[in-house]
């Protein structure tokens, strides 16, 4: 539990109709569980204009988005340390039927008794809708579950992991993030897995700072907002950049971007000319044969960021048709990425609209629009900060016995 001699914070929760019995319930229910490493509020209140309060104790601590601008990444011993008691901790709040939400760096604080999940009333906020790069593919469909947790976790360990320690964590969370929330593990399985790296070891939180490893980590971490406003705890961490160190060509970067993927909440204005596609539940993650192009074509955007943002060269080449163009430039990048010659760092994306403007039996083409996180780009040593924007881009999908994949990429003229 909370220290009760610490600060009180006011957390804004919304205002609907019947929100304020909902927001005790589950208060009450995170009581019940009588566990130190859960947050619970101290109070309830109703504003006069019907807006629902949570006085919310402040946690003796430091999250992981702090630590992370004081210390280096996490080693692999760390990862274990911390994944085994975030998934303890919401494994909890499963077996009570409660869902975190919004399991990212903000919201995991590390303190002298362990580690506290905060924000826990998360699932309730009405203009949230979790953060971008940590949440499931299926919570922007609204669809949110227990599996949606265990995805937030596997992408807060590889963000937090040291480049020592990336390659080891990317392969033990392979299943906690996969695409389709039904491939993905409980929670309560989830320490046995994360054992499979190593032992683990207690973070230390003023452990030296190794300021070239360090960079890859920081970026902006953010809630996404339904569509506007935020909390006390919304920050952006900015790249620290040293001087000096070159650039590397915007318009480079921007094409290797071009070929999309991360997240949504917000919806971009796409230019006019074709009706959007709907966008089925959960964004038919797994690519089957109900898929439609416009669901495909978000669901290949979004896999494509997470791909470049992990430098997940594997997953990306699965992305394309094979001997298409497209797939060439991918497997050059590819061979960047494994051999450590590229990375992006602080990238994640907002899915927009999808809008179909032809489509076949075997071929479709859909634009997509979407906006880029502020990120950087490092090639051979060379690293740039490039600004985040909007941008729409086709998609040619060719329908494969796997299910639809990028033939071709344009922007929309």
């Amino acid at each position: 539990m909370a220290d009760t001699t610490l600060p009180v914070l006011h957390r804004v929760i919304g205002s609907t109709p019947g929100l304020a019995d909902r927001v005790r319930d589950r208060a009450r229910a995170l009581g019940g569980l009588g566990s130190p490493d859960i947050l619970v509020p101290h109070r309830i209140s109703v504003r006069s204009d019907g807006t629902v309060i949570a006085d919310v104790p402040m946690v003796d601590g430091q999250d992981i988005a702090e630590l992370s601008r004081v210390r280096a990444p996490l080693d692999a011993t760390e990862c274990v340390w911390l994944g085994v008691r975030v998934a303890r901790a919401v494994a909890r709040l499963h077996a009570s039927a409660l869902i975190h939400g919004d399991i990212s760096p903000s919201n995991v604080v590390v303190g002298p008794r362990g580690i506290v999940l905060v924000d826990t009333l998360a699932p309730l906020c009405e203009d949230e809708n979790g953060t971008m790069g940590f949440r499931a593919p299926e919570v922007i469909a609204g669809a949110a579950s227990f599996a949606s947790d265990v995805y937030s976790l596997g992408r807060l360990l590889r963000w937090s992991a040291s480049e020592s320690a990336l390659a080891s964590v990317q392969a033990v969370t392979r299943t906690m993030v996969d695409p389709d929330a039904n491939l993905r593990p409980v929670m309560e399985d989830v320490p046995a897995l994360l054992r499979g790296v190593g032992t683990e070891q207690a973070i230390k939180p003023t452990a030296q700072l190794d300021i070239a490893s360090h960079v890859r980590s920081q970026a902006g971490v953010r809630t996404s907002k339904i569509p506007s406003g935020r909390w006390w705890r919304a920050r952006r961490w900015s790249l620290r950049l040293a001087t000096a160190m070159g650039v590397v060509a915007a318009a480079t970067a921007a094409f290797l971007l071009m070929l999309p993927d991360d997240e949504a909440s917000v919806a971009l204005p796409v230019a006019a000319a074709a009706e959007p596609a709907p966008v089925a539940s959960g964004l038919a993650a797994s690519g089957g044969a109900t898929e439609g192009p416009g669901e495909a074509a978000l669901r290949l955007t979004q896999e494509r960021f997470d791909a470049l943002a992990t430098a997940d060269a594997s997953q990306l080449e699965t992305l394309v048709v094979a001997g298409s163009g497209v797939a060439g430039t991918l497997a050059t990048i590819g061979d960047d990425l494994r051999e450590g010659n590229l990375r992006y760092d602080g990238l994640a994306v907002t899915l927009g609209d999808a809008a179909i403007l032809s489509a076949g039996e075997t071929t479709a083409e859909v634009s997509v629009t979407y906006e880029v996180s502020a990120h950087s780009v490092s090639r051979a040593g060379v690293r740039e900060a490039i600004p985040g924007y909007v941008e729409t881009a086709v998609l040619v999908l060719d329908r494969t016995p796997t299910g639809w994949k990028v033939s071709e990429v344009r922007p929309r003229a």
